[in-house]
């Protein structure tokens, strides 16, 4: 079986649908796989004024996301819930959540965690929302927040909430793996091409129906920025860059 290969703009246009409470998640190297733009890009493509998107980021500083914000008329905020808006004021299309940093892990780490937990909480209750992970590696192993995603995930979708996840390290690690949800929950997945043999492999416990070496073969043909997607009804393709 061979995917069919797709430019960026066309699979953006023509083949990417997306429905409330469905999860996505993008695998890849960090800074060369070009996740959080791909992330931004659906978001902008799926076009759902009735989902808030709240986007979750854990740098403190990063260009791709402030440039993303700009262009999408997303709000900053670095606390949750963000401050109400004056009567004046419209809704923003969504939020991006940016706690302020200290540079000191010991006192941004907790921080970082009371305030994604509250807002994926509030997603969690609310419904109808995107919530946008951009290192959920980090938020579940660094922040010690895998209930709560694992709690939107297998409950969240019902009330429309989906979680999109991107993350770097698919095998994880012996002390802190990524929760299994992260792998069998998600409706869309995009993987990108990577030089680690371990993540190619744990990208092959994807497969679900499609034969695992599949996988693993054409994840070994992505160029640079491009990424092999898969659903849950088993249609497949190579997105370009």
């Amino acid at each position: 079986m061979r995917p069919l290969r797709l430019d960026r703009t066309e699979f953006l246009t023509r083949y990417w649908h997306y429905r409330a409470g469905e999860h996505v998640v993008a695998f890849g190297p960090t800074q060369r796989a070009g996740k959080t733009h791909l992330m931004y890009q659906l978001l902008e493509a799926a076009n759902r004024p009735d989902l808030q998107p709240t986007v979750f980021c854990m740098k403190p500083i990063d260009p791709t996301v402030a440039a993303w914000n700009a262009r999408l008329g997303y709000r900053e905020t670095p606390n949750w819930p963000p401050p109400p808006k004056w009567p004046w004021q419209e809704r923003p299309p969504g939020y991006t959540l940016w706690p302020r940093h200290t540079m000191d892990p010991a006192v941004d780490d907790p921080h970082l965690r009371s305030e994604f937990r509250r807002a994926i909480l509030d997603g969690y209750s609310r419904g109808r929302r995107i919530l946008v992970l951009d290192e959920v590696y980090g938020i579940c192993a660094e922040l010690g927040l895998s209930r709560e995603v694992i709690a939107v995930m297998t409950r969240g979708g019902g009330g429309g909430t989906g979680v999109w996840m991107a993350t770097q390290k698919p095998s994880g690690t012996q002390q802190a793996p990524l929760p299994g949800f992260v792998f069998n929950c998600p409706t869309h997945m995009f993987l990108a091409p990577d030089n680690d043999k371990r993540n190619r492999q744990r990208y092959a416990d994807l497969a679900g129906g499609l034969d695992p070496n599949f996988i693993e073969r054409h994840v070994l043909t992505l160029n640079k920025y491009e990424f092999l997607y898969m659903n849950a009804d088993g249609e497949s393709a190579i997105i370009g860059a």
